[in-house]
């Protein structure tokens, strides 16, 4: 009987009278996934369609994104007198627009030339520069040329000083050879005197030894004065040289100090003119800062200063533009 059943097969009735049947095996139950698939499909489309930007109320100011966009206040850099306007409160205005012309009140910058005169000082200073530096350039040719006669003048004097060398060599060979023969006449005179005095010679013999002893005497002493003279010429020629040294150097010395001298005085023409022009630079500068122009496109809504020959310091307010263009923020 357990067979039969087994092999019985199951029928709908058996399915609906049995609900612990269909409870454990679920035979006719349906999954819900493709439905929650579905859903999320839906829910993600319908997200996508949605606003993000959300909007809300807050109180706050308004401003722009850009510091450049917001009004502008244009100040005085130099202190100034107001000569004319070229503008008037609610005027619009471009870039590079002339809004006011300010007049001069330190008395230093009063002159209409001094741009002029600035640069003639600048020229005449370049000029005395120029002066200057040939001044150092022919001090420099100079010195060459003091050098070389210089050198010429010791080379034909070291030729002198030789010459002299040689003459007082030749003297003193003179002196000695004339010793030698007055020592000669010296034997003879004292020999004859002996001779005479024995009566070997006459008297006349004894006389013309005693004049030739006394030609070799003068003799030596001329030569003896020629040797001495000679040398004192040498020692004459060495002076000259070195007073030649000496002079030569002391005008290559002050030629020297003139051409340093010369290139000093244009070092500080040199600095004198770079400070003129500095000076030159700043009245340019200042000569611009007189027209107060716009910085940008705008309008101008506000005028502190009114009038003319009104005075204003550096730093204050002349107008103030607003600008043509301009991002919101705030």
């Amino acid at each position: 009987m357990s067979e039969q059943f087994l092999h019985t097969p199951i029928d709908e009735t058996t399915e609906h009278s049995y609900k612990a049947f269909g409870v454990i095996y679920k035979v006719r139950h349906r999954s819900a996934v493709k439905y929650w698939l579905w859903g999320i499909v839906v829910a993600v489309i319908i997200i996508l369609f949605l606003p993000w930007t959300q909007n809300i109320r807050a109180k706050g100011n308004v401003t722009t994104l850009r510091q450049e966009q917001r009004p502008q206040e244009l100040n005085t850099i130099i202190a100034g007198r107001i000569e004319k306007w070229y503008v008037r409160e609610g005027d619009a205005v471009k870039k590079g627009d002339t809004l006011v012309k300010l007049g001069e009140v330190k008395v230093d910058y009063f002159d209409p030339k001094l741009l002029e005169r600035t640069q003639q000082q600048i020229t005449a200073k370049e000029l005395s520069i120029d002066g200057y530096n040939s001044k150092a350039s022919t001090a420099a040719a100079q010195i060459v040329a003091l050098k070389e006669a210089m050198q010429l003048k010791l080379n034909q004097l070291d030729v002198k000083i030789r010459q002299q060398q040689l003459k007082v060599f030749s003297d003193s060979t003179d002196v000695i050879a004339v010793k030698n023969e007055f020592a000669v006449t010296q034997r003879q005179i004292d020999a004859a005197k002996v001779m005479f005095d024995a009566g070997a010679i006459s008297l006349v013999d004894f006389e013309r030894r005693k004049v030739s002893f006394q030609n070799a005497q003068a003799k030596l002493i001329s030569a003896e004065n020629k040797f001495l003279q000679s040398r004192q010429e040498l020692i004459t020629l060495r002076i000259e040289k070195n007073q030649t040294v000496q002079e030569y150097t002391d005008k290559i010395n002050k030629a020297d100090g003139e051409r340093y001298s010369a290139l000093s005085n244009a070092a500080s023409t040199e600095a004198d003119v770079s400070k003129l022009e500095n000076v030159y630079a700043n009245y340019d500068a200042r000569n611009q800062l007189y027209y107060i122009t716009a910085p940008q496109d705008g309008q101008v809504i506000k005028a502190r200063k009114a009038g003319i020959n009104e005075i204003v310091k550096e730093g204050d307010m002349i107008v103030e533009i607003v600008p043509k263009e301009y991002q919101l923020a705030v």
